[in-house]
C-alpha cells in the first residue's frame, strides 16, 4: 500500500474515536461497550474480599484447593483486578463466598 492509503486508514481510524475514547486510554482505561473501564490501583495485590479493592478480588485456584484452604482454616484469598469491571467472566469473592460475575 502507499502512504496516502496509509493516512487515509489512519483517518477514518480518527474519526471513528471520540474525545471520550482517546482521554480514557490516556489515562490507563480500556474502551469498551462505549464506556471507560478504568484500570485500578491495587492491582494484583492480595485480597480476601470484594471491598479490599477498587474493583474485584479475583480468584483463580481451582476448586479442589479452595475446599483444602476452607477445610484447614485458611480464608478464600485472590489478588485485585486490573480494571473496575471484570473484562468477560470471573470468579470473586464476596463474604468468603466464590461469585461469578459475567460483564
Amino acid at each position: 500500500m502507499n502512504k496516502n492509503i496509509y493516512f487515509l486508514l489512519f483517518l477514518v481510524f480518527l474519526v471513528g474515536c471520540t474525545n471520550a475514547e482517546f482521554s480514557c486510554e490516556d489515562n490507563g482505561g480500556i474502551w469498551q461497550n462505549d464506556a471507560c473501564n478504568m484500570a485500578t490501583s491495587d492491582s494484583s495485590y492480595i485480597c480476601t474480599d470484594n471491598n479490599e479493592c477498587d474493583g474485584y478480588c479475583y480468584t483463580t485456584k481451582h476448586p479442589k484447593a479452595i475446599s483444602d484452604d476452607l477445610s484447614n482454616g485458611f480464608p478464600l484469598s485472590g489478588s485485585c483486578s486490573s480494571h473496575i469491571t471484570p473484562l468477560g467472566c470471573a470468579k470473586t469473592i464476596e463474604n468468603q463466598q466464590i461469585v461469578e460475575l459475567c460483564r
